[in-house]
């Protein structure tokens, strides 16, 4: 069985003149999908450990959500919930780093109308178009 690969189902989903009810466009974007799951991969011999001694173990279950969505992007398809792929993406960074998953974001300060603004101050030197190192300074 043949199927589409994710680039391929990109395309034919954003096609603006597309038939809104195409059979055969409709069979393959319905295909099931196959995961391929290499036993011999350092994360999946850690998972099936952390499973086989929990099989409720909450890290092993979002580690194993990750690998699969993960999975799907290497894999270019398109995920369906971003947001929950972005919230565990910053949950791992905040638990390398070192930051409390409560920790909130600061609230940007609110200036009055009357208050001066602060002026911003450029750099004396100029940075040359040219010069491919200095093109892209600011974060």
């Amino acid at each position: 069985m043949w199927g589409w690969t994710g680039n391929m189902e990109r395309l034919a989903s954003s096609q603006t003149h597309a038939k809104h009810v195409d059979t055969q466009r409709n069979y393959h974007m319905n295909q099931k999908k196959v995961l391929e799951v290499n036993p011999r991969h350092p994360l999946i011999k850690d998972l099936l450990k952390r499973v086989s001694d929990d099989p409720k173990d909450e890290t092993a279950i979002e580690m194993a959500k990750m690998m699969f969505r993960t999975a799907t992007l290497r894999s270019g398809y398109m995920l369906q919930d971003t947001f929950d792929f972005a919230d565990t993406i910053e949950k791992m960074m905040r638990v390398n780093m070192g930051i409390s998953l409560d920790e909130e974001v600061e609230a940007e300060p609110e200036f009055s109308a009357d208050e001066p603004k602060e002026e911003v101050k450029e750099d004396e030197e100029e940075i040359s178009g040219d010069d491919e190192d200095h093109a892209h300074t600011e974060l």
